[in-house]
């Protein structure tokens, strides 16, 4: 299956393909309802660039492991009352900034990237409000090497943002600051 983008704030749509099952038709259709909420956070050239760290959390999201994942049912999404497409966006922009901040090879990664919720991928790394959302994040003396996405200005509720003694280059958008 293959998906294409359009432009920047066009979804990404699946290309019909003859012979498809209804499991296949469906899928096809949850990686679109996700796409359509995860567009407008990149740039276009950024989601189709496979290199990039927005096109590997992309993939992340629409993978295997992420089928639970569907933005029309309320399964495993609403987390305290928080909406789905916040909760999926939450995932995308942490997945960025793992790939941004080369994931790989930090010191302490406990369980990034596993499909628990956002929250629980780390006590120590991670802090989080009532609701389950991040609120903190505390990369200091990890070995992070890349430049912050600029898609961390989605975090919502981030208040703390800790990555002292790293390799990290690029600045903290605008629109956090505030």
């Amino acid at each position: 299956t293959a998906l294409t983008l359009s432009n920047q704030n066009e979804a990404v749509s699946p290309r019909p393909q003859p012979g498809l099952t209804e499991k296949e038709i469906n899928e096809l259709a949850r990686q679109q309802r996700l796409s359509d909420i995860l567009t407008p956070l990149s740039s276009k050239e950024d989601l189709e660039n496979p290199n990039s760290p927005q096109s590997k959390a992309l993939a992340w999201l629409l993978g295997p492991m992420h089928t639970f994942m569907d933005p029309d049912r309320n399964i495993t999404m609403l987390q305290h009352g928080v909406p789905a497409k916040q909760v999926i966006e939450e995932r995308y922009v942490m997945a960025t900034l793992y790939y941004s901040l080369g994931g790989e090879e930090w010191t302490k990664q406990d369980y990034f990237l596993n499909a628990v919720p956002t929250r629980k991928w780390s006590s120590d790394l991670l802090q989080a409000d009532e609701k389950g959302l991040i609120t903190g994040i505390f990369l200091g003396e990890n070995n992070l090497q890349g430049v912050i996405p600029p898609e961390i200005q989605y975090l919502q509720r981030l208040q703390h943002f800790h990555i002292q003694e790293n390799f990290v280059n690029g600045t903290v958008p605008v629109q956090m600051k505030q």
